[in-house]
């Protein structure tokens, strides 16, 4: 069986080989005369070509056979995989009598524990523990309670109230402006009053107007949103005041018929119990119906435009 299976390969070998050498003999003409040449290429050739097809197949019909058959530690038995079983035995009535045994000392050990007595007065219902519980809860929340309750005192009287005063000024060529104001604060809600003095020298005439405003505001914590400590506050106000002219010949037309508004914000940062503030107001006033001490008039309207930025000290309390 050794001796077959290399049978087929052998025999394919040699007529390649044969195959190669009649073609070399046919190809190499420097090696023998052309009259041999002639007459020895197509046998060989011929003879060559039809043992590579006749070794050719019986090769493809030998392979099956050599592939399946063999002995151990060929190379072609690495192709064919066969499946080994194992098997295993034990010995009887070794588990068997286990299992009896196991079984028997089961039963042998197979005894009652005495029940145990609890005292009737130990006994509690549930309707007693829910009372009981109910009752621990309802102490334990008043406890929080008063312990919260002067935490958010504190945070009140700290936060709640605040007292601002601002000042700002602005000049520009002819034009002076100056103001101030006071503010009180509660719970963001604010209530101020401010004094604006404006102030232009024209040629030949002067303009001078001293207006009041009562502002309102309100004050936005923006800690949580921005930078902590931030607050923002919108605010405007309402008018009232006198205005003077003083003519080149000095004769000085007054009005108390003022007209108007004036927006403000403020930017404030808290530090303890102090703020540092910072914002700009926006002021358009309108004076009407001069008149002086000589019963003279003066037509038109006058206004007063502009803006003006601010800055100040806050104290909470």
């Amino acid at each position: 069986m050794h001796r077959k299976k290399y049978f087929g390969i052998i025999i394919i070998f040699c007529l390649f080989f044969i195959l190669i050498a009649g073609h070399a003999a046919a190809v190499i003409p420097e090696e023998r005369p052309e009259a041999f040449s002639k007459i020895i290429d197509l046998p060989i050739r011929v003879i060559g070509l039809g043992l590579t097809v006749a070794g050719s197949a019986v090769f493809i019909v030998a392979l099956p056979f050599t592939l399946t058959s063999g002995t151990t530690g060929d190379a072609w038995d690495a192709l064919v995989i066969e499946p080994y079983e194992f098997t295993f035995t034990r010995p009887l009535g070794i588990f068997d009598d286990w299992r009896s045994f196991s079984d028997s000392s089961k039963a042998e050990d197979k005894t009652e524990l005495p029940a145990l007595e609890v005292p009737e007065k130990d006994i509690k219902t549930d309707s007693q523990d829910c009372q009981e519980c109910k009752s621990m809860q309802s102490e334990d929340e008043m406890e929080l309670q008063a312990e919260e309750e002067p935490q958010k005192d504190n945070e009140t009287e700290t936060h709640s109230f605040r007292l601002r005063l601002l000042y700002g000024s602005f000049s520009v060529e002819t034009v002076k402006t100056t103001n101030n104001s006071i503010v009180l604060i509660w719970n963001g809600w604010g209530l101020g009053h401010t004094n604006d003095n404006y102030l232009d020298k024209k040629s030949g005439e002067t303009l001078e107007f001293q207006t009041q405003f009562t502002d309102l505001s309100y004050t936005f914590d923006l800690s949580e949103i921005i930078i902590d400590s931030l607050t923002m506050t919108l605010g405007a106000g309402i008018p009232s005041g006198e205005g003077i002219i003083t003519s080149s010949t000095n004769t000085a037309y007054k009005s108390s018929t003022v007209s108007g508004y004036s927006f403000f914000t403020v930017f404030g940062i808290e530090l303890s119990y102090f703020e540092i503030l910072a914002g700009f107001r926006l002021n358009n006033i309108k004076y009407s119906e001069f008149e002086s001490s000589s019963a003279n008039t003066l037509s038109g309207d006058y206004t007063a435009w502009g803006g003006q930025p601010m800055l100040g000290l806050g104290f909470s309390f």
